[in-house]
């Protein structure tokens, strides 16, 4: 009997936590948007592409999220959250100056957030790469390593 409810507590316990992580992901907030108004989006090969060129790359996530400090070659990090700022960008970029916004992926909506606050400033010539480093790295392209994170 004992063993039983036990099975019961351990099953309802899975079930819980399964319908939890499926209830968030689907939650605004932990999907991206496919579009961001006033920037460009782009897929992983139109990335490259920029990223062969040198064109800019911004890296808004926090750096204690950035999965053990990897992140696009020369790409400079300012994070949404906590360093975004018009000041900031103009410190890496001027307003007509080209550059590549990107996070972790689909799940993660920080650089399409920090896409509409640099429109707003009125910073043009954007793009929003939406698969992110997860995209890049599923594309075997090149990746750096923090020693920090």
């Amino acid at each position: 009997m004992k063993n039983r409810m036990k099975n019961h507590l351990i099953a309802a316990a899975a079930i819980l936590s399964l319908n939890t992580s499926i209830t968030l992901a689907d939650k605004p907030g932990f999907t991206a948007p496919m579009d961001v108004a006033g920037a460009t989006t782009i897929s992983t090969q139109q990335a490259k592409e920029f990223f062969d060129q040198g064109m800019l790359f911004i890296d808004v996530r926090r750096k204690g999220h950035r999965n053990g400090g990897e992140h696009i070659p020369n790409a400079i990090n300012i994070s949404t959250k906590h360093q975004l700022s018009e000041k900031t960008l103009l410190e890496v970029m001027k307003k007509e100056d080209s550059a590549v916004f990107y996070c972790h992926g689909d799940k993660c909506p920080a650089s399409s957030k920090g896409l509409k606050k640099a429109i707003k400033w009125g910073f043009t010539n954007l793009y929003y790469y939406r698969d992110g480093i997860n995209g890049w790295k599923d594309a075997g392209h090149p990746i750096n390593k923090d020693p920090e994170g």
